[in-house]
């Protein structure tokens, strides 16, 4: 390869440098005679900041597109396990399986003369696709394993990233002065993997039709269970490897997994992984078969997975798996022979959806949108947990009051939209006493907040959404009558609460896949509207008082891995806390101090320290700022100090020098500074004419103060300062 035809390859620094990782930047390139002069020069840096190549021209991390569109212009090979292996059989080693080709052998940062570490890089004469990149990475390292030196096999992958000389302990390094090798070298071992490849594609379809017949026989042989019939059908190895998962010896890796180190094991029919990727894509520890279908094909949708697998079937009576149990328990009976139906359900509707997938690799990924970000991402259902009297629905109030306001709370931006509040616990009179002290504490306009807020009261009537028809692990559930008028009200709202799981949830909060339908259906209602949903939970008391530990929730682990964000106010050191426990689609906020009001209202504390950094000297000098503006704009600032509009806030509000921090953590002090200033003289009310002839008062800079401005050019009569003509005003 000549010096002009080195080609810029995808490079970057440090494992979570990716194509999406914008901390890091964009990934960078790097070409291959860069790369061995770094041989000889390598850098020393920690792993964590470590520069990396893909030997693709393609700049990106995903694997499905290095597979379709890279061009590779060289093999490599990880050695992290070479104790009692010399440095020259290494290379001799290296030497003999390319036939002396061009080759760069350099020790990995964490080498020690006990266990020399290495990577070794060949460059290709000629580039290669994905596809057959991979093929070439699994002969060498077959063959680096026939000579005794055992790889680490996730280089066979098209998005694994190569760490590039970076000297530690120990470095060695060695370069093979030869040509650059050809992959049409091994084409007799590439075919042969080609071959086998298709046998064992063969064989799995052989297998899974072998196993549908076993199913469709069980079905008829009286089996009226779609999940039990379905992991008796089905090897768990079976689904494994349909969905992607590579068997390593006796191990098993993820699809999700970035280490390349599998995790994944099998015992008694059940899968149990360690993979933390696993849990992240919202997998649990262990499961069946049937819980992979669930979670591949049916999004951890398990009532819709029951349901398909049940209508996908019939019974010898003709009826559908989902047809007859319904009958069978509206009959409340289980023997099959008491069934006498002679109804004939015809041929099943279709329960799976054909997807054009053409445009996946050029599509733009739509960014996660929030109703309140970080807190409550749209399209999903977000858990939020605390013990019986600290205050979580009175915050889930604050929070809805605040969306359905536009205002901002606590310095996180606010989507402003319609609110359905959905009370199960409390009764309606309650809920509405708390929305208008929310109102008058945060300063809201009133008109907004009541125009955008929707209230549903359950507490008189059973309101459960979801129930379970029997008892048992296995009992079908039934989305209520009350679940669907959720459903319809949540139509065109930008957050859904539903106060609180123990009402809504008439099941078994122990049965993991009762929970995770729970919290399917919930997800449909996120979805079907991009709505953030609000769903309130209780904890247990030792969570509430000594911090959650991401786990603060009771009953099964399904409340905690089905849901996409979590939040908990807990009590930590004798204050309370609102914890963003998890959230899947972007970086989680930092803990909120909350405080009690008087009135019983939570409100944040000062936030990052800003509002106790500012003396009420500072505050005055900034309103004296705004209200300088206001006058040099025209704006006028009337003179009602309660919430809502045509307040002094609301008409400082949108001026540049009007402090952030008076329209957040400090927005309620904003008409007490005021009223304080007007008392001292530095503002003033004056009676002005408005456009309607009317007769109104505004507030504006007393004439002490430099740089007052009167915007309607009147000189006006300045009304008497005195807290009696205050009040007689």
């Amino acid at each position: 390869m000549t010096e002009a035809s080195y080609p810029s390859l995808c490079s970057g620094n440090g494992q979570y440098h990716t194509d999406s990782n914008n901390q890091h930047g964009p990934l960078i390139g790097v070409s291959l005679q860069q790369v061995r002069l770094m041989v000889n020069d390598p850098v020393d840096c920690k792993k964590s900041e470590a520069p990396w190549i893909i030997p693709s021209t393609l700049k990106t991390r995903s694997k499905q597109r290095q597979l379709k569109e890279g061009q590779f212009y060289a093999l490599w090979a990880d050695l992290d396990n070479l104790e009692g292996i010399t440095w020259s059989l290494v290379t001799d080693a290296v030497g003999v399986i390319t036939g002396w080709s061009e080759a760069y052998i350099y020790s990995s940062k964490s080498a020690t003369p006990e266990n020399l570490k290495c990577r070794v890089l060949i460059p290709l004469a000629e580039p290669v696709s994905g596809t057959d990149f991979q093929y070439g990475q699994q002969v060498l390292d077959d063959y680096l394993s026939a000579e005794g030196i055992e790889p680490d096999r996730a280089t066979e992958s098209a998005n694994q990233i190569c760490y590039l000389p970076n000297r530690g302990e120990l470095y060695r390094h060695h370069v093979c002065e030869g040509g650059a090798f050809s992959l049409s070298g091994w084409s007799t071992e590439t075919d042969a993997l080609k071959h086998l490849e298709a046998l064992a594609e063969a064989n799995r379809k052989a297998r899974l039709a072998e196993s549908m017949e076993k199913l469709r026989q069980r079905l008829e042989s009286g089996q009226k269970s779609p999940l039990d019939a379905f992991n008796a059908a089905y090897s768990v190895e079976l689904v494994l490897e349909t969905y992607g998962y590579r068997r390593r010896g006796n191990r098993w890796l993820s699809p999700y997994s970035e280490s390349g180190t599998p995790g994944v094991v099998v015992k008694d029919n059940r899968w149990i992984t360690s993979h933390q990727s696993d849990r992240d894509a919202g997998l649990e520890k262990s499961g069946d078969a049937f819980d992979l279908l669930v979670h591949f094909e049916y999004g951890g949708d398990f009532t819709a997975a029951v349901k398909a697998v049940g209508e996908q079937f019939t019974t010898p009576d003709g009826l559908t798996i989902t047809k007859h149990n319904q009958r069978e328990y509206m009959r409340q009976k289980s023997a099959q022979d008491d069934f006498m139906s002679t109804e004939d359900e015809g041929t099943p509707e279709a329960p799976l959806r054909c997807i054009d997938v053409s445009e996946v690799m050029v599509a733009l990924p739509e960014k996660p949108s929030f109703a309140m970000a970080p807190w409550l991402p749209r399209g999903y259902p977000t858990l939020f947990g605390g013990h019986g009297g600290m205050g979580k629905s009175y915050v889930a109030i604050v929070l809805s009051a605040h969306i359905a306001s536009g205002d901002t709370f606590a310095g996180m931006a606010v989507e402003q939209g319609k609110v359905l509040f959905v009370s199960l616990e409390d009764e309606a009179a309650m809920v509405k006493y708390r929305l208008r002290r929310v109102i008058e504490e945060y300063q809201l306009n009133e008109f907004t907040v009541l125009e955008n807020f929707e209230l549903l009261d359950g507490t008189a009537e059973y309101a459960a959404l979801m129930t379970t028809k029997g008892d048992g692990q296995n009992a079908p559930t039934e989305l209520t009558a009350a679940y669907e008028q959720v459903r319809e009200h949540a139509e065109g709202k930008t957050l859904v609460v539903i106060d609180n799981a123990s009402d809504a949830f008439d099941a078994n909060e122990n049965v993991r896949r009762l929970v995770r339908g729970f919290i399917r259906s919930l997800t449909t209602i996120a979805r079907e509207n991009n709505s953030a949903v609000l769903l309130l939970a209780h904890i247990d008391k030792s969570a509430a008082r000594n911090g959650s530990s991401g786990n603060s929730y009771s009953g099964s682990t399904a409340w905690h891995n089905s849901s996409r964000s979590r939040l908990a106010l807990i009590e930590r050191d004798g204050q309370r806390v609102i914890e963003h426990e998890k959230l899947n689609v972007g970086k989680r906020a930092n803990p909120l101090p909350i405080t009690i009001t008087d009135e019983g209202v939570p409100v944040p504390m000062m936030q990052l320290g800003a509002a106790e950094d500012f003396t009420e000297a500072q505050d005055r000098r900034d309103l004296i700022a705004a209200f300088r503006a206001a006058g040099e704009a025209g704006v006028t600032v009337y003179s009602k100090l309660e919430a809502g509009g045509y307040s002094a806030m609301s008409a400082l509000a949108n001026l540049e020098e009007y402090p952030e921090r008076f329209k957040s953590v400090r927005k309620r002090d904003v008409p007490k500074l005021i009223l304080a200033m007007i008392r001292d003289g530095v503002i003033v009310r004056k009676a002005y004419t408005k456009p309607n002839r009317q007769r109104g008062e505004k507030l504006v800079l007393a004439e002490s103060q430099k740089g007052e401005i009167c915007s309607d050019g009147q000189t006006g009569e300045e009304i008497s300062q005195s807290e009696g003509a205050e009040n007689a005003a």
